[in-house]
């Protein structure tokens, strides 16, 4: 989906970024706090967006509740897909319950392509390093 895409894209930026930092000896502390603020939220979402093996980094209620958002959105499809006749309430009570949950990431992931990445890039900005281009907002 364009927010996997997405988000691959800003961590490959930001390990960019890491590496050219590891080769400077002298980045300032406020560049490598700001760096790993941005680091943290980034990762938050990464678990949340980035289809998981199973289990692997998934929480407890994740699993409990069909496993990673990929996988129970995939297997709403196979369910409502296999049957001839009109998806049960079940189904579409599952699917409207998905696609609030999809929505809420997405509305996450914008904000923090609004917030985070403009934070960082002072930051960087001011120390002289080339800002994080950031990613266009992700629409449903």
């Amino acid at each position: 989906s364009l927010s996997v895409t997405a988000i691959r894209n800003i961590r490959n930026k930001l390990n960019k970024l890491n590496k050219t930092l590891s080769e400077q000896s002298d980045t300032r502390e406020a560049v490598r706090k700001a760096v790993e603020r941005f680091e943290e939220r980034l990762s938050g979402l990464e678990k949340d967006i980035l289809p998981k093996e199973f289990f692997y980094r998934g929480s407890m209620e994740m699993a409990l509740r069909g496993g990673a958002l990929n996988q129970q959105v995939m297997f709403l499809g196979v369910s409502i897909g296999e049957y001839p006749s009109a998806p049960t309430e079940t189904d579409l009570a599952q699917l409207r319950e998905l696609t609030d949950v999809v929505n809420k990431l997405v509305d996450t992931f914008n904000e923090f392509i609004r917030t985070e990445i403009p934070r960082l890039n002072g930051v960087l900005e001011k120390n002289g390093l080339e800002p994080l281009k950031p990613p266009k907002e992700v629409i449903v």
